[in-house]
């Protein structure tokens, strides 16, 4: 009766396919999980890093998760992040209230989104970040700003040196990390 598409790309497809009734719904998260948490010393020390990523392997993930890996203190929890990268895998499979003590514990969250997004389709972690408190450093997405004021409530980088540059900024001014952290919330 209704098809509900998280990314604007897939409507014409649809529609072509013969669905009458297909709309975009942006991905959301729940907020009894994802708020600011006061955590204990103990959860902080195990958790704590400058950039956060929480999410599996995937090759355009790869790129960006490189260029910051020994620039910053840099945490991955996800399946198949191995080599290189192995000083900055803290855990494979997170339920969703460590993932919201993680984000409480860092300074950046990072946020990559895989392939099948291409026309405002933010992923959940997109909320998820905000919902928590979290400064974002987002991969930009064609139609981001109709849901979100880059520069204002997330930073989009571009390449992964952008992302490598910008992580470094914000790290060097965490006033500015708190503005964009509170008007992303």
């Amino acid at each position: 009766d209704h098809v509900f598409i998280f990314d604007r790309s897939y409507l014409a497809p649809l529609t072509s396919a013969g669905a009458s009734r297909v709309h975009f719904l942006p991905c959301g998260c729940d907020e009894t999980v994802y708020h600011p948490l006061t955590l204990t010393p103990a959860e902080h020390r195990r958790l704590s890093c400058d950039v956060s990523f929480v999410g599996w392997w995937y090759p355009e993930r790869s790129a960006v998760i490189r260029a910051l890996a020994g620039a910053v203190d840099l945490g991955i929890w996800g399946r198949g992040w191995s080599g290189a990268l192995d000083g900055c895998v803290r855990g494979t499979s997170v339920d969703s209230r460590t993932v919201a003590k993680i984000y409480n514990a860092s300074k950046i969250g990072l946020n990559v989104h895989q392939a099948q997004t291409k026309v405002g389709g933010l992923n959940a972690r997109t909320f998820e970040l905000l919902a928590s408190g979290l400064f974002q450093l987002v991969d930009w997405v064609q139609g981001l700003e109709e849901l979100l004021r880059p520069d204002e409530e997330v930073v989009c980088y571009r390449s992964p040196e952008d992302a490598h540059r910008l992580a470094k900024r914000y790290l060097a001014d965490p006033a500015a990390r708190a503005r964009i952290a509170t008007r992303g919330r």
